[in-house]
């Protein structure tokens, strides 16, 4: 990892996702000893990401990470920033490279919204996967072939995943589902 302060007009944008979504519930609440969710954007062939393992109402620009290059063989990440990427950053990395009109991936961890995929009609994974790992992403990948239109898919007994071009488009996406899982 090499030591940077990550520079990009849209930093600001992705810390009010990050605000947003804690607010809202979307991530565990930090109270509750549970961490979770990683929001990114593409920047040319890498990504600029939340770090692993600091609540994201309580980022700050200085916190962010660009993801510079994965190294598959090695499982290895190139990052820059001072803190290290999200433990999803091959997750991500896999979606950005088949999903290449993606520019925006935002993972959340709302139970009410996992534990009601089918209701939802959200696609799910068929079988759970430990985090940060490329079974996961593979999981993941054999869901967005199958749904090839998605925007949001649920990563059995982990969380969700929301993707679209822009982070206003990717936000609201998550937004509204919640809302729908609220009504429930």
């Amino acid at each position: 990892m090499e030591r940077g302060q990550v520079q990009h007009p849209l930093l600001d944008e992705l810390l009010q996702w990050c605000h947003t979504f804690q607010l809202q519930g979307l991530v565990p609440d930090p109270a509750s000893g549970k961490k979770g969710g990683n929001l990114s954007f593409r920047v040319g062939s890498g990504f600029i990401t939340t770090p692993s393992g600091k609540p994201l109402d309580q980022l700050t620009r200085e916190d962010l990470v660009r993801v510079t290059e994965l190294d598959e063989a090695s499982f290895r990440v190139h990052a820059v920033g001072r803190l290290p990427p999200t433990s999803e950053a091959f997750l991500h990395s896999y979606v950005y490279r088949e999903r290449t009109e993606t520019n925006a991936i935002f993972h959340g961890e709302c139970a009410l919204i996992t534990e009601n995929a089918h209701a939802l009609g959200i696609p799910e994974t068929e079988r759970w996967q430990d985090y940060g790992t490329p079974a996961l992403a593979y999981e993941v990948l054999k869901v967005l072939h199958k749904h090839p239109g998605t925007n949001c898919l649920v990563m059995k007994k982990h969380g969700e995943l929301y993707l679209g071009k822009t982070m206003l488009e990717v936000g609201n996406t998550a937004l509204a589902i919640l809302a729908k899982a609220r009504g429930l």
